[in-house]
């Protein structure tokens, strides 16, 4: 099978370029290579990440750190431009990444 990648855009900022590993149903997993542009955001993603797996999610704080992170828009694009993702949940933890549509 022929690796897909896939830019993640917010915005008109490309953040990284995203490489599908394997799949964990609902979940997808990739390794993530992040640009310049993904320092500016960086801390957004990280407080996303730590929310979700607390102990004790709190569903208001997730919800306005996301709303931060999806509203200049966020998307995935492959790279052969054969398909572009709008709606997703995405999570980054370092070089790795999890998402589902």
């Amino acid at each position: 099978m022929a690796e897909i990648k896939y830019h993640l855009i917010r915005g008109t900022k490309n953040l990284g370029t995203i490489t599908h590993i394997s799949d964990d149903f609902p979940w997808h997993q990739g390794s993530f290579n992040p640009t310049e542009n993904f320092e500016d955001v960086k801390q957004l993603f990280d407080e996303e990440l730590r929310i979700v797996e607390s102990d004790d999610l709190d569903n208001d704080k997730w919800e306005n750190i996301w709303s931060k992170i999806i509203e200049p828009g966020l998307r995935l694009v492959s790279l052969d431009q054969n398909k572009e993702m709008n709606d997703f949940l995405i999570h980054i933890d370092g070089e790795e990444t999890r998402w589902r549509e």
